[in-house]
């Protein structure tokens, strides 16, 4: 029996005859790729290009489906609703009628008549399988899996760890992970972000690490474990999303340049920093 994993995050349907038109101009993606993409991971920034809203583009009949985060639903519809202007797109709130699941095995699981979109996971394949499905929908999985498996592989969870209005996407691999379209045309936020990208001006990254101690809270500031204790200490990076002795921290580069990094959280847990899959998979 496939292993259902129910995910926090639900559906917004963007319908209407400028459904096209009106999000290929606000999202990081080109949602022409749909046609050969059962799935598209993109991303709605704000003007200055910070991140905003995550999500999972795919297709039906009549409209685009954009699984979002749960909790956020009602942010990211004010702010489609604000953008909408004189276009003619409906949007609507899934929430009662589809639910999200994921399923972390490699295996393509089966269809079933619940089952409205099943996709692989756009970012990494490593991360297995996802699907939109009709409520009620039984899903018994442990969500912590789902968690431990993405976070070992280094991908940032919207808000989750990605500051809402601060985070800059290239910082957290979005361009890495799939999720910015270089070659469309203009979207919100674009220009400072293709700034940033065509500089190569970066100053830190994500990455997966492993913890031992009690893990740091979200944003708590990160140093170099040093065995002076009266050595002068320096923030090199602060604590992301965690589960059991894995987690995700946003680091300053130049420190994964030396070796044997061992980092120390303000109640001295040591975290050991991993290369992510991702940067692994693409050098």
């Amino acid at each position: 029996m496939t292993p259902w994993i129910r995910l926090e995050r639900t559906v917004i349907k963007v319908a209407g005859v400028d459904r096209f038109s009106f999000l290929q101009g606000l999202i990081t993606q080109d949602l022409k790729k749909l046609a050969k993409n059962d799935a598209l991971y993109g991303a709605l920034l704000t003007p200055q290009g910070r991140f905003d809203h995550d999500f999972f583009v795919t297709e039906d009949a009549d409209g685009y489906l954009l699984e979002c985060e749960k909790d956020r639903v009602g942010a990211l519809l004010t702010l489609l609703t604000r953008y909408r202007l004189r276009a003619k797109v409906s949007l609507e709130d899934l929430s009662d009628h589809y639910a999200v699941v994921a399923c972390i095995e490699p295996s393509t699981p089966p269809q079933a008549a619940d089952i409205v979109k099943l996709y692989q996971d756009p970012r990494l394949a490593q991360m297995g399988w996802r699907a939109l499905v009709r409520l009620p929908f039984d899903a018994s999985g442990d969500l912590s899996l789902y968690h431990t498996r993405r976070i070992q592989l280094g991908l940032p969870e919207g808000s989750l760890d990605m500051e809402v209005g601060k985070a800059i996407p290239l910082e957290y691999g979005l361009d890495l992970l799939n999720g910015i379209d270089w070659d469309k045309g203009c979207y919100l936020g674009q220009e400072l972000t293709a700034r940033t990208h065509y500089t190569g001006i970066l100053r830190k990254t994500v990455v997966p690490v492993t913890i031992e101690g009690m893990p740091p809270a979200f944003k708590e500031d990160l140093y170099l474990h040093n065995t002076d204790p009266s050595a002068p200490r320096h923030a090199v990076g602060k604590m992301l999303s965690h589960q059991g002795a894995w987690g995700l921290v946003r680091l300053r580069l130049e420190v994964l340049d030396q070796e044997n990094v061992i980092l120390e959280g303000p109640d001295g847990a040591r975290l050991t920093p991993q290369t992510p899959a991702w940067r692994k998979a693409r050098g």
